[in-house]
C-alpha cells in the first residue's frame, strides 16, 4: 500500500492543472467496514482535498486540492488496488 501511495503521489505531481470539480465515482464492493480505511488512505494524499466514501451509496467522492487534478484512469486503479470494482467515473463543477 505504501508504495502504490508513493508511485501515485509522483503520477499525481506530474499532472498540474486548476480544476475544483467533484469527481463521483460508482463503486461495488464499498462496505461499512472498509470505507473508513479507504477514506483515511485517500485523504493522506496531498492532491486530494475532500474525498467522501459512503457504502449505502456505493460512492466515492474525491475532489483534487488546487493545482491538482487527477485523471479518470489514476482515480480508477487507485480504487482497483484498494479492492474496489469502479463501475463508472463522473466528474462535475469546472
Amino acid at each position: 500500500m505504501k508504495k502504490f501511495i508513493v508511485a501515485l503521489m509522483l503520477t499525481l505531481m506530474t499532472v498540474p492543472a486548476f480544476a475544483t470539480e467533484l469527481i463521483e465515482v460508482k463503486v461495488t464492493g464499498l462496505t461499512e467496514e472498509n470505507a473508513p480505511a479507504i477514506r483515511k488512505g485517500l485523504k493522506a494524499l496531498p492532491e486530494l482535498d475532500i474525498v467522501e466514501a459512503d457504502a449505502k451509496t456505493g460512492y466515492v467522492e474525491l475532489s483534487c486540492a488546487k493545482g491538482y487534478d487527477i485523471t479518470n484512469m489514476v482515480v480508477m486503479q487507485m480504487l482497483e488496488k484498494q479492492g474496489l470494482k469502479v463501475v463508472s467515473v463522473k466528474r462535475t463543477g469546472n
